[in-house]
């Protein structure tokens, strides 16, 4: 699903969080098995075009005791491109193969 996010499940009630890429809103609902409350609407400032949106509902250090609300900016500028390395080492890492053991297992 793109552009939904389940925020909180609890007692046979879901707490939902939609975005829409045509007002770049998003908009949070109660939702159950036979009804819809919308609960609001709320924009991100400096976001736009968005089609996508995730919520992680875990402390994530002092910085996000309450987790983090993570969307799609489709407004963003593009990354510049990165350059290819011209730099070689002649003390590159060889790969080396290894075999699984050929003895049974044991208990």
């Amino acid at each position: 699903m793109e552009g939904l996010a389940v925020i909180a499940s609890v007692g046979g009630q879901t707490l939902l969080l939609a975005s829409s890429q045509g007002d770049s809103s998003f908009h949070s609902y109660v939702v159950n098995r036979t009804t819809a409350l919308h609960l609001g609407t709320f924009f991100v400032d400096g976001v736009g075009e968005t089609d996508s949106v995730h919520y992680a509902p875990v402390p994530l250090g002092p910085q996000f005791p309450l987790g983090l609300l993570v969307v799609q900016n489709g407004e963003a500028p593009e990354p510049p491109t990165p350059r290819p390395s011209t730099a070689t080492s002649s003390t590159a890492p060889r790969s080396s193969s290894t075999s699984a053991s050929s003895t049974p297992y044991q208990h």
